[in-house]
């Protein structure tokens, strides 16, 4: 069960990470500098596929905010996991962007 108040903590901060990992993405594909293009497109079609569902799930708890209900049983279940998954993503696409602009100047 996720509380009315942990679904605007959700509404808030979700939208900020799909929009940082939007952002973030497109260096690190070119760092990745995929060959095929089906890998190219893999790529973008995961990342749609999660910040779609990164926004299906902050309408979910603005809905729950705005009747006051709690989240409960599945949509619980997801909208968590999808947080979690959009929270761990985001901090790799942040991480791996400084890790980029901070390791390109090196000579090795």
């Amino acid at each position: 069960m996720i509380s009315t108040d942990g679904a605007a903590l959700i509404a808030t901060l979700l939208p900020i990470a799909v929009l940082l990992l939007s952002f973030q993405a497109r260096p690190l594909l070119r760092l990745a500098r995929p060959e095929k293009t089906w890998a190219r497109w893999t790529f973008v079609l995961l990342l749609v596929g999660v910040l779609g569902l990164g926004l299906s799930c902050v309408n979910l708890c603005v809905g729950s905010v705005a009747s006051g209900e709690p989240l409960k049983g599945a949509v619980a279940v997801v909208v968590g996991w999808t947080a979690s998954i959009i929270g761990a993503l985001t901090g790799l696409a942040v991480g791996g962007v400084i890790a980029l602009h901070v390791f390109t100047d090196l000579e090795v």
